[in-house]
């Protein structure tokens, strides 16, 4: 990628551990108030109909409430926007049910857990809560999930110049899967990208593929460094401490195949 591609951030939706709302989190990424690593509960996707309220899974629950918060901060219509949704691993919850029943006698899988299972299954239920009939894309990269969900939804914005909703997503599997892949609490972002300015927007970002030399920019603050680190939608969080602090600068995070990817934030 010779030439950076340039996105606006006009709005962000944050749920996770320690973190309710974009306001909240932006306040401690400014050092305002402590990050506690306290799990909140879910909310109910009330945006679903009742039906698929009761089948949905937590993965599916977290994603959405970070973009519809997102959306509801923007002057943006939910039904004509492009979505493009990343996490390292999916529903580990429906993963665990399902081999918990292939164990058992019986071999039974229910459907939902079955159809829960896909990768792309936020994805589908955000279409039925919002009646987004627009693309969509799902992604999954391991650590480098958030980078590569960036990358993408920067590049739809840019080529096709049209809005994109950014949802990427990360929780905690059940044992015995978490002591293979371990991952602490649960965090969601989304980003509302435009590829021109517009009135309410936050800052602009400048992507592109850094050295492999350069380093990982890190968090100054060492339970949210370690949180970083433990779940990989939260290798969101130094864009976001920029974006809180309205600072210019450069942020590198681990891309693909041991590259980097490099985000030029300038506050607007």
């Amino acid at each position: 990628m010779k030439t950076p591609l340039r996105v606006y951030v006009e709005s962000i939706g944050v749920f996770g551990t320690g973190f309710e709302s974009w306001t909240q989190a932006a306040a401690i990424l400014r050092g305002e108030q402590l990050f506690a690593a306290t799990d909140f509960p879910l909310p109910s996707p009330e945006w679903l109909p009742p039906a698929e309220r009761r089948r949905t899974s937590d993965i599916i629950r977290l994603a959405l409430c970070a973009g519809r918060e997102a959306l509801t901060a923007a002057n943006q219509a939910i039904t004509e926007t492009y979505t493009v949704f990343s996490s390292s691993g999916g529903s580990g919850e429906v993963i665990h049910q399902i081999c918990e029943s292939l164990a058992a006698p019986e071999r039974e899988v229910s459907p939902t857990r079955f159809h829960n299972s896909v990768h792309n299954a936020p994805a589908g239920y955000w279409g039925i809560a919002t009646r987004n009939e627009w693309p969509s894309t799902s992604l999954c990269a391991h650590d480098a999930s958030f980078a590569a969900g960036m990358l993408e939804a920067t590049a739809q914005a840019v080529i096709c110049a049209q809005p994109v909703l950014l949802l990427v997503h990360d929780l905690r599997y059940p044992e015995p899967l978490n002591g293979v892949r371990a991952v602490m609490g649960l965090f969601s972002v989304a980003l509302l990208l435009r590829s021109t300015k517009t009135s309410e927007a936050k800052c602009s970002v400048e992507v592109s593929i850094a050295t492999n030399e350069s380093s990982e920019t890190v968090v100054h603050n060492a339970a949210l460094e370690n949180f970083r680190t433990a779940n990989p939608a939260a290798r969101s969080l130094p864009l976001l401490a920029a974006i809180a602090n309205r600072s210019n600068e450069s942020v590198i995070l681990e891309n693909v195949n041991g590259s980097r990817l490099k985000l030029d934030v300038h506050s607007l």
